[in-house]
């Protein structure tokens, strides 16, 4: 599918993995995310996912990268 449409995806299933506790995972999915909002070249779907890396990384105890994120 187009790159949009995988990105709400994997924000999705980030979003998802992290309720569930699963912070890794949710990581993972949020850095595909990013990636395909960027091959889109969607500027709100690129600041969804930073937005949404910063609070999991500062979940997973990564304040620095929360930080760099949200910098």
């Amino acid at each position: 599918g187009p790159p949009s449409s995988r990105c709400q995806a994997a924000l999705a299933l980030s979003m998802t993995l992290c309720i569930a506790g699963r912070t890794e995972e949710a990581l993972l999915e949020g850095l595909d995310a990013l990636a395909r909002s960027r091959e889109g070249e969607d500027p709100r779907a690129i600041g969804a996912c930073l937005a949404l890396l910063s609070k999991l990384y500062a979940n997973a105890g990564f304040a620095d990268a929360a930080a760099a994120l949200n910098g």
